[in-house]
């Protein structure tokens, strides 16, 4: 999630599960690597993408 730098908020990097794996307070990039086993379970555990409507997405 990132955050405008005068708004006075961190900006974070968040797994779907809600755990926060990275923060910045300061202004400048956020680096972090994502979990690609932990990301890779989570979705086959709750196939949010399943339920999604391609044909909402489209512009016309």
């Amino acid at each position: 999630m990132a955050s405008r730098a005068d708004a006075g908020s961190p900006t974070l990097f968040v797994a779907p599960d809600g755990r926060v794996l990275g923060r910045r307070e300061a202004e400048g990039p956020l680096l972090a690597e994502p979990d690609w086993g932990f990301l890779k379970a989570y979705r086959e555990k709750c196939p949010i993408l399943r339920h999604r409507r391609e044909e909402a997405y489209r512009v016309r």
